[in-house]
């Protein structure tokens, strides 16, 4: 069923939208308007009772692709191949998988994914359905037992840095991080009108930042805190619709979808997507440091100093 947008100031609704003028309602679509749409969800968990449930949301709103912002596995290892395999082909025929991988993913995640058939960028811009997607895996690698370190050579800093020259270059319209904070940069370029990512288990926005616009998507798994998330919901789980006009090249609205525990699907107002306002830009929107305000949806891990979840 249809039900009103969330409230932004609103905390029950799975945290607070930090933007409270964020306009909801699109305007009228031009007649040249030539309009995809998407699917995106995040931090999966390997929760793989949720794969038909994507299935079926895709078919019935013509998603041209899934988007992926990370946290599929819960350790990135390889008996978790089966549930990368299970997300990947819950994609209907004719309908990209694109993956970001996240702190609870690993290099044999991207591998297992591309190998079902995934698109995985690799800090680099793809093509999908005619819309530039800039990606790149998360920065650090958080594993049960052990907590959360670099993953690579490059910190949080750095790959955030690295992506905001590469938006300048290679124009994308869209950029996929699991971690919100590493896209603050590129959007204060004013070279990405949109990044969406994971993380924080709770949902945010969309609302303007920098030159651009951030959403923090809630997570799809449906767990609660403490809880694994293998089984039957937990918790509340989301995903969300972007339409996108390649005509113009713009961002148009989102929707969210709502999966209760109790088999109750909800599918939110079409918000529209806040225009970059480059003459007034908006400040980084301060996102809640990482293990502070998000919720985990596995057992509680030995904390770094980059407080990963």
């Amino acid at each position: 069923g249809t039900v009103p947008a969330p409230d932004p100031t609103d905390e029950s609704a799975d945290g607070p939208t930090p933007d409270a003028t964020t306009p909801t309602g699109g305007a009228p679509e031009p007649e040249d308007a030539d309009v995809v749409t998407f699917l995106q969800v995040s931090d999966l968990h390997c929760n793989i009772g949720m794969a038909p449930v994507i299935r079926r949301a895709a078919q019935l709103a013509g998603a041209s692709a899934i988007l992926d912002t990370g946290d599929t596995s819960i350790n990135g290892t390889a008996v978790e191949r089966v549930c990368v395999e299970a997300f990947v082909d819950a994609a209907p025929d004719g309908t990209e998988y694109v993956l970001t991988t996240g702190n609870h993913d690993s290099s044999q995640t991207a591998d297992q994914a591309r190998a079902a058939g995934a698109t995985v960028p690799g800090g680099d811009v793809v093509d999908v359905a005619g819309v530039r997607i800039l990606g790149d895996r998360d920065a650090r690698e958080t594993r049960l037992g052990a907590g959360t370190v670099q993953a690579g050579e490059e910190d949080p800093d750095d790959q955030a840095e690295r992506l905001a020259t590469a938006a300048c270059e290679d124009d994308p319209d869209l950029l996929m991080i699991h971690t919100p904070r590493v896209g603050a940069a590129a959007l204060s370029t004013g070279c990405v009108p949109l990044q969406i990512s994971g993380h924080l288990h709770r949902r945010i926005g969309p609302v303007r930042s920098g030159l651009g616009t951030v959403y923090v998507s809630g997570t799809t798994a449906g767990a609660a805190e403490g809880q694994l998330t293998i089984g039957p919901l937990g918790g509340v789980a989301q995903m969300t619709l972007w339409r996108f006009d390649r005509t113009s090249r713009t961002w148009l609205d989102a929707r969210v979808i709502v999966v209760t525990p109790d088999g109750t699907v909800e599918v939110g107002a079409a918000g529209r997507v806040p225009r970059p306002v480059p003459e007034q830009p908006a400040g980084p929107v301060t996102v809640p440091e990482d293990g502070t305000d998000g919720t985990s949806v596995v057992p509680q891990l030995p904390t770094s100093s980059l407080d990963g979840t």
